[in-house]
């Protein structure tokens, strides 16, 4: 009869342990799947869409390649690619909201803030509202939306991105002139042969630099003469001007 009360007591004991284990492993689930903000594999990352209320920007990768392009016309800044889907990648939960203050938090994501969806090898499989940042400027309000609803949850949060101590809300810009490679000159020296400027006020200061295999050699186009005095190092300190 001892040991029959035994077995009783434990298994109660093993029983109240399996419904904590299985409410609080259901919990952790949720709270996990709300506040899945980073993507982890950004290299399958092929399309950005960012979106507000009066514009959207398609950053979109070319296939088997780095070159992004900006709705399918001009080149991306590489920087601020770079810079994009390093947040993507790292930007973490700081704090949850509270219950009081997230349903207007959403809402007002909803109305007002950057909607990111991210595509990995052409499938969505990511997309939240990225808000303003909070009083210390270091948090930025996020929440995920739901794809299959495509509505957003309903326990938003605080974010950063760890290391960073700014808001990432500027990460997401939505004016396609940010996100514009402004490159004029992009040459590697090996691929200069000459560099010609004209200066049509003044012929004197119109010139040929003859770039060679860094056998440099000046001509004043006025005269056509070589000017045999030359500094290698303002040459190689010039021509670094052409480089990106």
């Amino acid at each position: 009869m001892q040991k029959l009360k035994i077995s009783i007591i434990l298994l109660f004991v093993l029983g109240v342990a399996a419904v904590w284990f299985v409410i609080n492993n259901g919990a952790s689930t949720i709270n996990n799947a709300l506040r899945s903000f980073a993507v982890n594999d950004t290299a399958s990352i092929n399309k950005i869409v960012l979106t507000d209320k009066t514009h959207t920007v398609t950053l979109e990768r070319k296939a088997n390649s780095g070159v992004w392009k900006i709705n399918q016309t001009h080149e991306a800044n590489v920087k601020g690619i770079q810079t994009l889907l390093y947040t993507i990648n790292k930007v973490d939960v700081k704090s949850p909201i509270g219950k009081k203050d997230a349903q207007n938090i959403v809402k007002s994501l909803v109305e007002s803030a950057v909607r990111c969806d991210i595509y990995q090898n052409g499938e969505l499989k990511k997309s939240y509202y990225v808000g303003g940042a909070t009083p210390d400027n270091v948090g930025t309000y996020m929440v995920l939306i739901d794809i299959d609803s495509n509505q957003p949850v309903e326990m938003p949060f605080i974010t950063y991105v760890p290391g960073y101590n700014n808001s990432i809300n500027h990460h997401y810009k939505t004016d396609v002139r940010e996100w514009t490679d402004k490159t004029v000159f992009n040459y590697n020296e090996t691929d200069m042969q000459s560099i010609t400027v004209e200066n049509p006020v003044n012929l004197d200061k119109s010139y040929e630099l003859i770039v060679g295999n860094g056998n440099y050699q000046l001509k004043r186009l006025a005269s056509n003469q070589l000017l045999h005095t030359i500094d290698s190092a303002s040459v190689n300190q010039y021509l670094t001007y052409y480089f990106k």
